[in-house]
This record gives C-alpha cells, sequence and structure tokens, in this order.
C-alpha cells in the first residue's frame, strides 16, 4: 500500500480540522515524513503511509479519538477538486458509485471499493486496507 500516491491538496480538510485544535500542519506533516513547506505546492503528492501516518498523529496529537469524523464534518464535495463537481452531477446513484469506484485512489488511498452488477442488482463493496498495525483500519473507514 505504501507505494500508493495520494495528491497532498486533498487533506484539506484534515488541515482545517487540525488549525481549529490549534496545531500547525507543518508540525504535523513533518512527524509523518512529509517535507516542510510540500503543502504549498499544488502538485505534491504524499505516499498511502504518510497520508494514514496523518490520521494517526490527528488522532493522538490533537487529543482527537474522531479525527477522522471530525475531518467528515468539513469534507464538501467541492474540496475534491475535480472530483467534486463531477460527483454532485452524476445523472445516477449507479453512475456514481461507478466513478467512486475509478476514483477512489484520489480520495483515500487506504481505501479499495468495488462494484458488482448482477442483472437490476448492484453490490458495492468497501475494503479497508491494512497498514501499519491490525487495528488501525477504523481511521479510514469512518
Amino acid at each position: 500500500m505504501s507505494d500508493r500516491l495520494y495528491p497532498l491538496s486533498m487533506f484539506s480538510a484534515g488541515i482545517t480540522v487540525a488549525a481549529r485544535m490549534g496545531f500547525n500542519f507543518d508540525s504535523l506533516a513533518e512527524m509523518a515524513g512529509i517535507p516542510h513547506g510540500l503543502l504549498g505546492d499544488p502538485d505534491a503528492l504524499i505516499t498511502a503511509r504518510q497520508y494514514h501516518e496523518l490520521c494517526v498523529l490527528g488522532k493522538s496529537l490533537l487529543h482527537d479519538p474522531a479525527f477522522s469524523l471530525n475531518v467528515a464534518e468539513f469534507l464538501r464535495l467541492e474540496m475534491i477538486e475535480i472530483l467534486g463537481p463531477m460527483f454532485s452531477t452524476t445523472a445516477t446513484l449507479r453512475t456514481y458509485l461507478g466513478d467512486t469506484v475509478r476514483f477512489m485512489p484520489l480520495i483515500n488511498p487506504c481505501v479499495d471499493v468495488d462494484l458488482e452488477e448482477e442483472g437490476d442488482e448492484v453490490r458495492f463493496y468497501c475494503h479497508v486496507l491494512r497498514s501499519q498495525g491490525a487495528d488501525d483500519r477504523f481511521y479510514h473507514a469512518e
């Protein structure tokens, strides 16, 4: 999983939560192994492991056991760069789910999703990838 790359700009909701709790994102990023000043680069990519580490640090350093849920509170479709408008204008739920499968690596590099269609039935599967420990997958499932 650590070879998956993720746009750092997509972590903007996490940065918002950290700032609201009085924590400097550059410090958080440095602890996650992300070079100083990378946040200012719109093309910056981080690994899935670094993304995961940001989530772990958010929970532990900010003393926020619900960090992932709090990040979701600030996440809006329009924050997901080009994908936000695409998702918000999708004509059908089936198309929306198909787009989610296609673009999930840009939304969360620690999650794999799949869609299985059988006639009129559709099943959406979400698999949270194991990263650093046995019980850390909830960071990405929340």
